[in-house]
């Protein structure tokens, strides 16, 4: 299911944790959103603004996150196993704590100054026209 903008401003005044498990999220502009301990598994948020978003502790398994921008963001604790993040925007991004067994990423993947993806089990991927 596409959300609206209008659909997701309400779904963001639920209590937390949201759940949005398989939801279709894909360029959806979450700027500033506070998830903390959010259920994304397998959710779709290719090309979605997630800056400055708070995503502690929240579960991406398996997550699109495909030219997503997550700039600032606070990922701290956050469980992005098996996630495809080629071209997405980690830059400033708080990742103390964050999961990466088995996530895809490219060498358009930007992330924060001194972060080593592959030390948290990041695996480099080509990109073969995402």
């Amino acid at each position: 299911m596409q959300y609206t903008q209008e659909q997701l401003n309400s779904l963001l005044k639920l209590p937390s944790p949201v759940n949005l498990a398989n939801a279709d999220l894909s360029g959806a502009d979450l700027g500033g959103a506070d998830l903390p301990g959010a259920f994304l598994i397998g959710a779709d948020l290719s090309g979605a603004t997630l800056t400055k978003a708070n995503l502690s502790n929240a579960l991406l398994w398996g997550a699109r996150l495909i030219e997503t921008n997550l700039s600032e963001a606070n990922l701290s604790g956050a469980g992005l196993e098996r996630s495809d993040l080629r071209k997405a925007n980690l830059s400033g991004a708080e990742l103390k704590g964050v999961v990466l067994k088995g996530a895809k990423y490219d060498k358009k993947t930007k992330w924060p100054d001194g972060f080593d993806p592959v030390a948290d089990g990041a695996i480099l991927t080509e990109d073969f026209g995402v």
